[in-house]
């Protein structure tokens, strides 16, 4: 999806806001992004295939190897294993034309003149740079999953094995890429808001773009070649964290913590340079040419706060707890067993942030499809602009339910003789689980607040969705209860028959002004009758 937008904001950018008129994207665009949406479409029925025959849940992650359902393998195993690969070839094959369509996509001579290869912009280059990365260890992973599942001997169980988890770890790594995409891409959209002429960030937030970059493939990089190389094994957190642990190797765990340490700075440390960059852009004739922030990139900033707070304060906090692994048990019992709290709280809340990256996606999209039939003049409806509020403010009310759970997990351990429970915990879908008796209410009332909130975003997200198909140009201009675009109207004037002229505008009263074109209830209206 990320890829289908970068390839949608370059085709409005080359032919100025109406890319019909020119065919952008290319027919064979068009078709890659067809048949990554068919085959990302037909891996899910698999899945779903697979958990209902086998009668096998598909559990967390949605794995796609039939044989985690099949154990015993047979001839349905293999058709399966079959299609599964069919898929996965024509989703990384059409990702690829999507992606050498946004590069190589030609500039209109109408528009550009003769100069038909127009440079990418810094944040679509990072945003493909990225998704390939991205691809390139998840495709990889599944292969080599594949072959030494049908591998054989001890040799298997060293060097191909390993080979596999350096990918798993890998993948995981490099899971923090779509959101950092997200960021690039409201950049990008926000340049050209501001300057639709150029659209080119700060000089600084070029170089800043290509360090995230490098730092989160880096990331990911190294975490395979540790696991391969150093045969040490990977402990993995939330997505995007990837500790490494190689035994009693003193030297090798101190360098792990201090790689953890500059990845935390290096990733997120640029995150907050690429928001710094995008709430400071200026319009190059000075603050009064800027226009202001648009709800869609207000609400993607939004979300990416949201995104980034939680897994900046896990990986602080998950670090922290790493180096203070050896205190002694004494010191352990006061401030560490508050820090295994904390954590804990922060992994029950990535269950809801994994939504926002998906979600900036669908807010990007109202937002292209406004510009493209409004010759990029126009806002979204009245009511997918407050949708969108309404989906950043319900995640954000979900967050802080999950983050004052500390509060009540507090309450003494192993309440519960008979179960040796904790009294209140914290499941791994961020929901409440209560033993204790007299603390019922609590679950009913978190509960009851976690599911309106669940319906507002859902609901939300309907509207956003049904938005894109029934905007039109009598819908895309309004206003909001919230702050949005302001449009451009053209006047509309009253009836010739009732029109009158007012004081100002009779012969001799000085008055040249011809304001009041621009309404027909403050400057019409006197004595004098056409």
């Amino acid at each position: 999806a990320i890829l289908f937008v970068a390839a949608r904001m370059r085709a409005l950018y080359l032919s100025k806001g109406n890319p019909k008129a020119h065919d952008l994207p290319p027919d064979w665009v068009q078709f890659g992004m067809w048949g990554a949406t068919l085959a990302l479409f037909g891996q899910l029925i698999l899945v779903l295939l697979c958990a209902v025959m086998s009668g096998r849940a598909p559990g967390r992650g949605a794995a796609t190897n039939p044989k985690e359902y099949f154990p015993g393998g047979g001839l349905l195993c293999d058709v399966l294993n079959v299609s599964r690969f069919f898929l996965m070839g024509v989703l990384f094959s059409c990702a690829l034309l999507v992606g050498l369509g946004v590069i190589f996509m030609e500039a209109p001579e109408k528009l550009w003149g003769a100069e038909k290869t127009v440079p990418v912009s810094p944040a679509i280059d990072g945003t493909l740079a990225l998704a390939v990365a991205y691809l390139t260890f998840n495709g990889a992973f599944q292969v080599a999953d594949a072959v030494v599942e049908k591998g054989s001997g001890l040799q298997r169980q060293t060097m191909k094995e390993r080979i596999v988890q350096g990918l798993d770890a890998g993948v995981h790594a490099i899971a923090i890429a779509p959101m950092v995409c997200i960021l690039f891409l409201i950049h990008r959209l926000r340049a050209t808001q501001v300057d639709p002429k150029g659209g080119d960030p700060q000089e600084w937030a070029a170089w800043v773009f290509t360090f995230v970059v490098v730092a989160v493939t880096l990331h990911a990089v190294l975490a395979f070649a540790a696991l391969v190389v150093a045969r040490g094994y990977a402990v993995k957190g939330a997505p995007g964290d990837v500790r490494l642990d190689f035994g009693e190797s003193a030297s090798a765990a101190l360098a792990s913590k201090v790689a953890q340490l500059f990845f935390l700075v290096a990733i997120y440390g640029g995150a907050i340079l690429i928001l710094v960059s995008l709430l400071t852009l200026e319009h190059r004739k000075g603050p009064a040419k800027t226009p202001p922030m648009s709800p869609t990139i207000i609400c993607c900033v939004c979300l990416a706060l949201q995104f980034f707070t939680i897994y900046s304060l896990l990986m602080t906090a998950v670090t922290v707890k790493m180096f203070r692994d050896n205190s002694s048990a004494a010191y352990q019992s006061g401030f560490d067993s508050m820090l295994a709290a904390t954590v804990d709280s922060l992994k029950a809340a990535l269950s809801t942030v994994l939504f926002a990256p998906m979600l900036a996606v669908l807010v990007i999209a109202v937002r292209i499809r406004a510009l493209q039939i409004t010759n990029r003049q126009g806002a979204p409806p009245v009511y997918a602009q407050d949708a969108m509020y309404v989906v950043v403010i319900a995640l954000a009310f979900q967050l802080i339910l999950i983050l004052v759970l500390p509060c009540f997990v507090g309450v003494p351990k192993n309440s519960d003789e008979a179960t040796g429970e904790d009294a209140v915990s914290v499941n791994e879908d961020g929901g409440l689980h209560v033993v204790h008796p007299r603390l019922r209410w609590v679950g009913m009332a978190f509960d009851a607040l976690r599911y309106l909130f669940l319906l507002a975003l859902y609901g939300s997200i309907i509207v956003l969705i049904l938005a894109i198909f029934y905007m039109d140009c009598n819908n895309t201009q309004g206003f909001s209860l919230a702050p949005k675009e302001e449009p451009f109207t053209f006047p509309t004037p009253a009836p010739f028959e009732t029109m009158t002229l007012s004081p100002e505008w009779m012969p001799g009263s000085g008055s040249e002004s011809t304001k009041g074109s621009s309404s027909s209830g403050s400057n019409w209206g006197s004595s004098s009758s056409f």
